[in-house]
């Protein structure tokens, strides 16, 4: 009889386990799982399933009936020399690593041995299903066992239990077990008995495998082609990736490969373990960026209105006639939000490619939020400049960092395609979505959203679709009434208040427009005319401008195209001009009370100015305003001479033929003449 550190050394096959306990070797392997015997993994030569490994089994381990039986059975097979009792399978060196229950011994304490790496140890895993199916099988044991006490025939008891329980009387087990019969509830009662009641051993013996670790039937050769594929920009997809494997190990004259369903499942599994290489290779840095590392948090409640205003621009996805033109354009929207509160501060609508819009916007995102923003954050993406200010390299050397550091504003400017740090992005999906797409001139921001009466073929939209096209005037009246709809929505940054209501509570006492009009848009250099400057089809006049025929600069906002402010060439301010309303041609026969008072209003200003300009002249030349000395001696001579005249001609006595023909004199002359 060997000796207990003689046994612990021996190891012996599943088989011959199996053999002596008179079982199959699936059970006795599942003892092993369930630590019941201390085994371990061994490579096989000729390979075969699970990896081409097996099990063996530390002999002192297993029960002393059995260690009889196998002792006997090595003997009369001569496996068991009579000089070296270790010559029965000792292991010189372990092949490879043991199994995961014996990951905790690392040392041999019989032997000495020295632990094993950490790398060669391979844990088994074991999903949550296949535990809480275990669990399952244990308390439908456990009922069972409670249905059969007190019944005097077991089988029929037994019967009567399954056939209740398939018809769901025990709803949370069926769920998981499903429909079993008899034998199965008897295989299951005597495993969790042979293994003292552990409930691990009633769990599959499936190589469960691990999420991170992706084992396939792909060779390594399939592997290497399929991820050359698939890593790739050009977005193959699985299908056309096996079909051309499969062409390519065919002509190798490899014929046996995995099945397509194999294929399915390794790049599955890649994409959930190594999500962010395959969006790399696939889509890029910048998707990478945008979807799979984790952006920054930033705590919202931090700040106070007015603290941060967001910039970005938008191009409308509506037409616009243009007041310059008159044509239909898609016109582009500038808008500063304010971080707090999510709203639209101020806004501005240009037309044309102008930096000088997102200062503008400014002005009146001041305006209406009282007070001075600390931060204007501007965004400088190279699309933003190319589509909005083209021949803007960047809005850095625009002259933002005078222009808003005369205001006390900080200009930041974020990161090029970097969306994750505006959240303005936001509001104009929103603005889409509930404004723009509802517009009559809805034209859609891509061909995939464009209207039904855009598309070929569509004769009856456009049969129904009205061909008018919004003023400026129209959209910034529309754009106030659906600012009311938006500012009643909830604030994502504030809870139970809306987005209103924050940013009223947030607002500042005022600010004197006037300091605000270096920010206003410097957009027209014109002449001006009699009736002042034309701009838009209007003619801006007032009273300052009467005399001056000379160009001046015209700083104007889309957002009130019926004032505008004037300023020389030079900076300096001259005044404050609105359009011009034209006068009926009839006011006094078929005006009405306004067009009369219009009317004679309009007289009395030409009047006015005619005065003005008469005293303008008095005041420039010296003649009219006092005589000179030689013109009152000229004055003089002339009286004398005339008066010498009148009394030559006073006795004068002269014969006319007609008295009617007399000049106008009283009654005296007359009789005189006569």
């Amino acid at each position: 009889m060997l000796s207990n550190q003689e046994l612990s050394n021996i190891y012996v096959s599943v088989k011959e386990i199996a053999k002596a306990k008179k079982v199959d070797a699936r059970t006795v392997r599942r003892y092993c799982e369930c630590n019941k015997y201390i085994a371990r993994y061994v490579k096989t030569q000729s390979g075969g399933g699970n990896r081409g490994r097996h099990y063996e089994i530390l002999l002192s381990t297993v029960e002393p009936e059995v260690q009889e039986k196998i002792l006997k059975n090595l003997n009369a097979a001569n496996k068991v020399a009579d000089s070296s009792p270790g010559s029965i399978n000792y292991p010189q060196e372990p092949p490879c690593a043991p199994v995961s229950f014996l990951c905790s011994m690392t040392t041999n304490q019989t032997t000495g041995a020295e632990p094993c790496p950490p790398f060669l140890l391979e844990e088994k895993v074991i999903p949550e299903r296949a535990k809480k199916l275990a669990l399952a099988k244990v308390d439908l044991i456990r009922h069972w066992h409670n249905y059969r006490q007190g019944q005097k025939n077991k089988a029929q008891a037994d019967k009567e239990f399954i056939s209740g329980y398939n018809t769901k009387m025990y709803p949370n087990i069926y769920a998981l077990a499903g429909k079993i019969s008899v034998q199965s509830l008897y295989r299951w009662n005597k495993e969790l008995k042979d293994a003292n009641n552990d409930y691990r051993a009633l769990i599959s013996n499936y190589n469960y495998g691990c999420e991170s670790h992706i084992r396939t039937s792909l060779s390594e050769k399939e592997i290497k082609l399929l991820n050359d594929l698939l890593l790739h920009p050009a977005k193959l997809s699985v299908g056309n990736a096996y079909r051309l494997i499969k062409f390519c190990l065919e002509q190798t004259g490899i014929a046996q490969i995995a099945s397509y369903p194999a294929y399915k499942r390794y790049v599955n599994k890649l994409k959930r373990n190594k999500n962010d290489v395959w969006v790399l290779m696939r889509e890029g840095q910048k998707k990478l960026l945008d979807s799979v590392v984790p952006y920054i948090q930033r705590d919202i409640s931090r700040l106070e209105v007015g603290d941060v205003l967001i910039a970005d621009g938008h191009t409308l996805d509506c037409m616009i006639r243009n007041p310059l033109t008159g044509r239909p354009c898609r016109a582009t929207i500038v808008v500063y939000q304010d971080w707090k509160s999510a709203d639209i501060a101020g806004y501005e609508i240009m037309l044309t490619e102008n930096t000088q819009c997102i200062a503008s916007a400014l002005r009146n995102a001041i305006i209406r939020l009282g007070k001075i923003p600390k931060i204007a954050y501007q965004d400088n993406g190279r699309a933003f400049r190319a589509k909005f200010f083209r021949g803007c390299e960047s809005l850095e050397q625009s002259g933002f960092y005078g222009l808003f550091g005369s205001l006390g504003v900080i200009p930041v400017f974020a990161t090029p395609y970097n969306s994750k740090a505006k959240s303005v992005e936001r509001f104009f999906r929103e603005f889409t979505q509930t404004y723009s797409s509802l517009l009559v001139s809805y034209v859609g921001n891509c061909i995939e959203n464009r209207p039904a009466y855009l598309k070929r073929n569509e004769k009856f939209h456009k049969s129904i679709h009205s061909e008018y096209i919004p003023t400026i005037d129209e959209i910034t009246k529309s754009l106030e009434q659906w600012f009311i709809f938006y500012r009643s929505q909830p604030c994502p940054n504030v809870e139970g208040k809306t987005i209103g209501e924050v940013f009223d509570e947030g607002k500042g006492s005022g600010i004197d427009i006037n300091t605000l009009d270096e920010l206003m848009m410097a957009q027209e250099i014109r002449q001006v005319g009699r009736n002042g400057v034309r701009m838009f089809g209007n003619m801006y006049y007032s009273d300052e401008l009467y005399g001056i025929k000379d160009k001046v600069v015209v700083k104007y906002s889309l957002l009130d195209i019926f004032n505008v402010k004037i300023y020389g060439k030079s900076g300096e301010f001259i005044c404050d001009a609105h359009a011009l309303k034209e006068i009926h041609p009839m006011a006094e026969l078929m005006g009405d009370s306004n067009d009369k008072y219009a009317y004679k209003e309009a007289l009395k200003a030409q009047k006015r100015k005619v005065k003005k300009t008469m005293d303008e002249a008095r005041k420039l030349v010296p003649r009219l305003e006092k005589a000179l000395d030689w013109q009152k001696i000229e004055k003089i001579k002339a009286i004398q001479t005339m008066k010498d005249k009148e009394e030559e001609n006073k006795y004068k006595i002269t014969c006319y033929d007609n008295v009617e023909s007399l000049p106008l004199i009283d009654n005296t002359q007359y009789r005189l003449y006569q």
